[in-house]
């Protein structure tokens, strides 16, 4: 038996940007890892306010790619998903720099993916990191005719009827171990989605693929939900959100079902959006012309495969 099959080489890859804070505690929680043959990437999104080099100086065994600009979840990720292949990388897992882990974690996601051939994309419970007894996520299957993400076990309550493997349309971007060989057949993350739904987009097709998602709930990971962009209902989060919700229907399903829940999105999640964004009663004006923006780039890129208002929006 080869060495990778006794333990395959599994490349970690966290984006930074402008966040040593939480970066550095990912990193710390990291050391403690029991899984013995992986190595961390950093890669820098474009940092302006010396994180980069702060972490650089505190963590020396982790290996740092910059990234002058910052290039979104996908762009940033792909640079260390690229590295990570040329590297040897049997595994790539893509961690949230605002995630702290167990020690065991990736034992448990290794040795299911070893012991399941067809099981491509495996991802761990997401718990909160404020409420570590509550699930933020597991996962979950998509809704092509709403155009929208039912996720298992979201706000409930850890328990033993969230113990069992389960197959997924697709596990959560905030840890997210894929097979070198999912990588080899269907490339890197869709880099028109910046932010949000590229890894339910990466996903989707693997199973085109042939490949199996799974969450693996016994692995365990704690998630500071929605620091990237700030709390959920920020602007830029509702923009992302308005828009690449309809764009990973389209990209994936077509334009009839694009159609279809295009009249969802019209009917149930603007106006629901939009009271959620009275109800904090911060940027409402802001985050409401965000949301008819996301709406508005989602309609542009079907008409011309680009986008009208992007660059007003990315940080």
């Amino acid at each position: 038996m080869s060495a990778t099959r006794i333990c395959p080489k599994v490349f970690i890859v966290i984006l930074n940007w402008n966040n040593s804070p939480d970066t550095a505690e990912c990193l710390r929680s990291l050391a403690k890892v029991k899984y013995p043959c992986y190595r961390v990437i950093l890669v820098d999104n474009g940092s302006r306010d010396g994180s980069a080099e702060a972490l650089e100086k505190g963590f020396p065994r982790v290996t740092l790619l910059r990234n002058p600009v910052n290039a979104g979840f996908a762009g940033g990720n792909n640079i260390g998903i690229e590295y990570s292949l040329k590297s040897g990388a049997d595994y790539v897992l893509l961690l949230n720099n605002d995630t702290t882990v167990s020690p065991e974690f990736l034992d448990i996601l290794v040795a299911f993916g070893q012991s399941h051939a067809r099981a491509g994309v495996l991802g761990p419970k997401v718990l909160y990191y404020d409420d570590p007894l509550r699930i933020w996520s597991m996962g979950g299957h998509f809704r092509r005719a709403r155009g929208s993400m039912d996720t298992l076990g979201h706000n409930q309550l850890d328990g033993d009827r969230f113990g069992e493997n389960i197959e997924m349309d697709y596990v959560p971007g905030a840890s997210i171990l894929i097979k070198r060989e999912v990588l080899e057949k269907v490339g890197l993350l869709d880099t028109d989605y910046f932010f949000f739904a590229e890894e339910s987009d990466f996903c989707l097709k693997a199973r085109r693929k042939g490949f199996q998602v799974f969450a693996v709930p016994q692995a365990r990971i704690w998630h500071k939900a929605s620091r990237a962009l700030g709390h959920e209902y920020s602007p830029s989060y509702i923009y992302f959100r308005s828009r690449n919700r309809l764009l990973l229907v389209y990209k994936n399903f077509g334009l009839s079902y694009f159609i279809y829940s295009l009249f969802f999105h019209l009917g149930l999640y603007l106006p629901y959006t939009m009271a959620k964004v009275i109800l904090t009663k911060k940027n409402i004006l802001k985050s409401l012309i965000f949301l008819g923006l996301g709406l508005a780039d989602a309609l542009a890129y079907v008409l011309s495969h680009k986008f009208a208002f992007n660059r007003l929006i990315i940080p």
